[in-house]
């Protein structure tokens, strides 16, 4: 949807929907707080499904991923202010990003209890672009090696189906 974020919730309600998700840019590109949009979804009848996406949170160095996690502590408050409780986590695209299932799932599982520590999820996407984790199925080999309850994936058609992946495998 294009618009100023009013516009594009009033839409959503207008259209009939009763659940949004609310994309990262948006927040970036509003005047409102967190608690304001939460306040204006309370006025049209949405529920606040998601905040996403939150991006470069897994195979990373040590220090980037430090660094990745302050940025997503950060997040969790936002989340808080919104009042939902489910974070899109995207799979890194970095060019330098690690290929080592192991230490995306260490490093997912680190996130995944912070969110935990707050009554708060993970939802775990490959992306069809991603420089390691293009395939929802090593999404859900690196959740599984997690092994944590907050933690679990996200399937979009658009990136099974652009990498003509089998969504029956």
């Amino acid at each position: 949807l294009s618009g100023t974020l009013n516009e594009k919730l009033t839409a959503v309600a207008n259209a009939g929907f009763d659940g949004v998700e609310i994309f990262d840019q948006d927040l970036l590109c509003s005047l409102w707080t967190p608690r304001r949009i939460r306040e204006r979804c309370d006025e049209l009848g949405l529920k606040i499904e998601m905040l996403q996406p939150v991006r470069d949170l897994e195979g990373m160095t040590e220090a980037q991923h430090a660094q990745a996690m302050r940025r997503f502590e950060g997040k969790l408050d936002i989340m808080a202010g919104l009042g939902t409780d489910l974070v899109l986590v995207c799979a890194s695209c970095q060019p330098d990003a690690i290929d080592d299932d192991e230490l995306s799932a260490e490093q997912l599982h680190k996130a995944a209890e912070l969110a935990h520590e707050r009554d708060m999820r993970i939802a775990f996407e490959a992306l069809a672009w991603s420089t390691q984790v293009w395939d929802y199925r090593r999404a859900w080999k690196i959740v599984r090696l997690a092994d944590h309850p907050a933690l679990g994936t996200c399937q979009d058609t658009f990136h099974v189906l652009s990498r003509r992946l089998d969504p029956w495998a």
